[in-house]
Parts: C-alpha cells; sequence; structure tokens
C-alpha cells in the first residue's frame, strides 16, 4: 500500500460521523457506499404516482344529450343518402361511347359513403340508414309518372346505377361489424346478462 492511500484510509476512520466519505463532495446527499445522485450508473429514479385524471378535461353528457346527438347524427346520414340518390338519378347517364361511366363511379360512390358512413358510426345501423334513404329516393326516381317523365332510364347506364349501386350498398352494409352479437336484436334485453 502507498502512503497517501494509508493516510486516507486512516483519515476515513477517524471521520466524524456525518462527515463525507474520501471521494465524494462534502454537500453530496448520496449515503456512502453508493453512487452521488449525479451519477449515471446504478442510479434509479423514485418512482412517482400517476397523475389523476383531470375531471374537468372529460364531459360527460347525460342520455338525453347522447340520444339526441346520436339521432341527429343518423338524420345527417339519412339526408345524405337522399341526396347522393337525387345527385346519382340526375348524372347517372354520362356515358363515353357505350360505357356508363357516370353509372360506375357512382356506384363505387355509393359504396365508398355506405361503409364509411357504418364505420363512422360504429354499428350497421350507421350504414342502414343511408343505404334505406337512397333505396327509397333511386326507386322513386326510376318510376314514371303519368306525364311519360322519368328520372332513370332503363337504358344500360340506368340499370347499372340502379341494381350496382343496390348490390353495392348491399355489401358495404354486410362489411361493417356488428357491434352486438348475432341475434340480439330479436331477444332484445331477455337475452342480455347482467355483468
Amino acid at each position: 500500500m502507498d502512503k497517501d492511500e494509508d493516510a486516507q484510509l486512516s483519515l476515513a476512520k477517524d471521520a466524524a460521523p456525518g462527515a463525507a466519505p474520501p471521494g465524494t463532495t462534502p454537500g453530496d446527499p448520496s449515503p456512502p457506499g453508493q453512487f452521488p445522485v449525479g451519477s449515471i450508473e446504478g442510479y434509479e429514479p423514485a418512482p412517482t404516482a400517476p397523475a389523476a385524471p383531470d375531471a374537468a378535461a372529460t364531459p360527460v353528457l347525460g342520455p338525453r344529450a347522447e340520444a339526441f346527438i346520436g339521432g341527429a347524427a343518423y338524420g345527417a346520414l339519412g339526408l345524405l343518402g337522399a341526396l347522393l340518390g337525387v345527385v346519382g338519378s340526375f348524372l347517372q347517364d354520362w356515358t363515353i361511347g357505350s360505357v356508363p361511366v357516370a353509372a360506375v363511379l357512382l356506384v363505387i360512390l355509393n359504396f365508398g359513403f355506405i361503409r364509411l358512413a357504418g364505420w363512422a358510426m360504429d354499428g350497421r345501423m350507421g350504414a342502414v340508414i343511408p343505404t334505406l334513404t337512397w333505396t327509397v329516393v333511386v326507386f322513386i326516381g326510376s318510376q314514371q309518372r303519368p306525364e311519360g317523365d322519368l328520372i332513370v332510364p332503363g337504358t344500360l347506364a340506368g340499370y347499372v346505377f340502379l341494381i350496382g349501386g343496390l348490390v353495392a350498398a348491399v355489401i358495404a352494409v354486410s362489411m361493417v361489424p356488428s357491434r352486438r352479437p348475432p341475434g340480439d336484436w330479436l331477444l332484445g334485453s331477455a337475452g342480455r346478462t347482467r355483468g
């Protein structure tokens, strides 16, 4: 052992209780034998409790407000489905040569809109409502009036729009996952168990 190391060892033994051990600064809060607080090695910060959620940040709506908002959303989807049917009925006969381009694009638009409506409302009812209003408007437009007027004629473009749009709507509705188990609509509250 070197004289310097021997002197440091004897000083450490003779140091008063509460004095800083050799190799540390007097103001270091870490106890002897542990790494200083500022050291990276071996330092573990004290666990902190998770912050409590702010009660004012999460608004709580009553059942009446939720029912009103849900009804308004379904009503808006119904109106958009009817609007898509009206606009499509008047635009479906645009063709390029003999190809009904507008009718094909309207069928794709109908599929996308109904699929998106079901996704947005997180259930099949969100897709069924615009499908029903679209179907009613398009079938009314395909009926001949007493004067002989007809919005959706019996041409290739009319059939592609009418039949293709209906098939696309049914496929879009079937692709939306249901929130309730199968058969729950039939049993109603009798099939539900309390948890």
